[in-house]
């Protein structure tokens, strides 16, 4: 289930989406999702109960590098970028990367807002 979120906001949540993750919060463009933590909290606390897991993919920010993915037990309340743990993208279970990946397939629009390269949106776009 995709939370719905208005456009000028950095990110997307998916719940219940991937390999044991409550949620996931996708950055839609190069700006970090973390200047919306307030927001961001407030939408979890209405789907989430403290202790769920919440993962965090920064490709459209960060890159497919070692600081795509973050995660943090909700506890509640606002998250802080602080309380973030940084995954090691080569951590992260190659079929957990897959199902993250196949999220921006299609999202031309979105990805042209990344910091990725031309060649690196479309291998994006193209996820099967």
């Amino acid at each position: 289930m995709k939370a719905r979120n208005l456009d000028m906001q950095n990110y997307e949540i998916e719940y219940g989406t991937v390999n044991g993750y409550a949620a996931v919060v996708y950055a839609k463009s190069f700006i970090s999702p973390f200047w919306d933590s307030k927001a961001i909290s407030e939408d979890l606390r209405s789907k989430l109960k403290p202790g769920d897991m919440v993962l965090f993919d920064l490709l459209l920010a960060n890159g497919d590098n070692f600081n795509r993915f973050g995660e943090v037990r909700y506890a509640g309340h606002e998250i802080l970028p602080k309380d973030i743990r940084l995954i090691p993208r080569e951590s992260m279970p190659p079929e957990t990367v897959q199902a993250l990946n196949r999220h921006y397939r299609g999202r031309t629009d979105m990805l042209s807002r990344s910091v990725l390269t031309a060649s690196e949106r479309r291998k994006f776009a193209a996820t099967k």
